[in-house]
């Protein structure tokens, strides 16, 4: 799933979702996702990683834990 369809699938899911660059950390995963609310709890997702589908790649492993699995 590409990020911008993962992030509408949380949306479905009542879960607020930001995929973020920050070009100050010198190249060193540079990419944030980040999700909370709805069935996560306040249990928020955060995973850095070096593209954005290496983000949501990363954080579907923590959403599994929660009981969630995004589509592929």
């Amino acid at each position: 799933m590409d990020p911008i369809s993962a992030l509408d699938w949380l949306l479905h899911h009542g879960i607020g979702a930001f995929i973020r660059v920050d070009p100050g950390r010198d190249g060193r995963r540079p990419w944030t996702f980040f999700a909370s609310g709805g069935p996560l709890g306040d249990q928020p997702i955060r995973v850095d990683a070096n593209s954005p589908e290496d983000c949501i790649r990363l954080a579907r492993r923590q959403f599994a834990e929660h009981g969630l699995k995004l589509p592929e």
